[in-house]
């Protein structure tokens, strides 16, 4: 019953952004450079500097807007512009380290669910007498990971990051993380059930801090 609840729980979060995608006014950019519609981004853009949602165009204003991107033959992005750009190191190196640290990020942050189950039967939370104690007992267990890791590093980033900056916890973070995770990998065999715990709440106070925080 607990998961039934963290399952619909989860859901009302998806349903919310969902009605926003759905309703939410494109942006000001979307509508000039891909719907070609000058005149409407021209008219956002005057309205969010007012405060509005958006502007409203007249159909011959519109009309005109589309005959003038056609005359101005508006460039679309290709694949040759994006190989011509990316081609060059000093634009490459942005999008290889950005791109290449987020995959082993990634790599890192899934691969240590593998080690949930490890972590859990530490504090007591990964086995039960039959498969409804055992569900609740992950399930509970993993809420006590989340509350002593994630979300203090998720709130400590809120409250340093117009303070230390955004690029500094970044950092941080990277270079942290990877000190946690080269003392777990090379003493995972020679550790104790608490020193796990610590290190997993470790890191997951570590992966919110700075890296899975928004707009980092």
């Amino acid at each position: 019953m607990l998961i039934l609840y963290f399952l619909g729980f989860g859901a009302v979060p998806a349903a919310l952004a969902l009605y926003y995608r759905l309703t939410i006014p494109e942006t000001p950019r979307y509508t000039f450079d891909v719907a070609r519609d000058i005149e409407k981004g021209k008219e956002d853009v005057a309205a969010y500097m007012r405060g509005k949602a958006g502007g409203v165009v007249d159909d011959a204003d519109r009309v005109r807007g589309i005959a003038s991107s056609v005359a101005l033959k508006i460039p679309k992005a290709s694949w040759h512009d994006f190989f011509s750009f990316y081609s060059k190191w000093k634009n490459g190196k942005v999008l290889l380290g950005t791109a290449g640290s987020w995959f082993l990020l990634d790599v890192a942050f899934y691969g240590l669910g593998l080690n949930s189950s490890t972590v859990l039967t530490a504090i007591n939370y990964g086995t039960g007498p039959n498969v409804y104690v055992i569900l609740y007992n992950l399930a509970a267990g993993n809420c006590i990971l989340v509350c002593a890791g994630a979300i203090p590093g998720y709130w400590t980033t809120v409250a340093l990051v117009d303070t230390i900056g955004r690029k500094p916890i970044q950092l941080i973070s990277f270079i942290i993380l990877t000190i946690l995770f080269i003392v777990w990998g090379f003493a995972f065999n020679s550790l104790s059930g608490g020193a796990s715990l610590a290190l997993y709440v470790l890191v997951q106070f570590f992966f919110n801090f700075g890296k899975n925080f928004p707009n980092s």
